[in-house]
């Protein structure tokens, strides 16, 4: 029997409420299919979208610390140069940089699961103990190395919440330019900030800048205002 006359010879034989319900199956069936994919694509991005959210509440004490540990650093010059003024004394601004870690800790070990930064993290808060420990043992030279080696692990940190919470993978364009300068210019700028003024106190301390250290100063000043450019032209391109 031909596969057609097979066909109607078998909805023949069924009552009509059983050919009602065999086309309605027929007919939900992509429709399910359909619904499925729907709702597993919505749900992709609110985990997306929750995996930013949380990228963005990880980073917020770490944008702190890269505040006070260059502030920390320049204090360390008031010893040798008295007219370095600071409104705020070391033991205060250490209190905040520990309470920020401690603040970071909390947000880690909630978020270690999601993030994965958990590693990073006990590796920059063991070289932040060590520092406390053995400062009163490192010359002032020593002190700047220490320094910049915990800038260095904060933007490992960074861009390891920067990578697991999808901020740096922002699909849309507004958003990307919101990330790129959050993730990526901001810290680098204030980086360059903190450097520039950390090479002027050295200066101070002597009796001018050298050829290196006027180089190294048109340099940073020359990126500083590459990124301000950047950021500006990011900024334009969306209004």
């Amino acid at each position: 029997m031909p596969r057609k006359s097979l066909g109607i010879h078998l909805m023949n034989r069924l009552s009509y409420p059983q050919k009602f319900i065999l086309i309605g199956l027929l007919f939900a069936m992509p429709l399910t299919l359909v619904t499925y994919l729907f709702i597993s694509e919505i749900n992709s991005r609110i985990e997306f979208a929750q995996k930013e959210i949380y990228g963005n509440e990880y980073l917020r004490p770490l944008r702190q610390l890269r505040e006070y540990i260059p502030q920390l650093q320049l204090l360390n010059y008031q010893r040798f140069n008295p007219s370095l003024g600071n409104s705020q004394s070391a033991a205060d601004l250490e209190a905040k940089i520990e309470a920020n870690f401690q603040a970071l800790e909390n947000t880690d070990r909630r978020l270690e699961s999601i993030l994965d930064t958990s590693e990073k993290f006990d590796r920059l808060y063991q070289n932040w103990q060590n520092f406390q420990l053995r400062r009163r043992d490192w010359s002032l030279e020593t002190y700047d190395v220490l320094y910049q080696n915990l800038l260095t692990e904060i933007n490992r940190l960074s861009d390891r919440v920067g990578d697991t919470s999808n901020l740096i993978l922002d699909p849309d364009l507004d958003t990307y330019y919101l990330m790129d300068a959050t993730l990526l210019k901001l810290p680098e700028m204030q980086k360059i900030l903190g450097d520039i003024r950390l090479l002027s106190q050295k200066i101070s301390l002597t009796s001018g800048a050298t050829a290196e250290e006027r180089a190294q100063i048109i340099a940073l000043s020359g990126r500083l205002q590459q990124i301000n450019r950047d950021l500006a032209a990011n900024y334009g391109s969306r209004i």
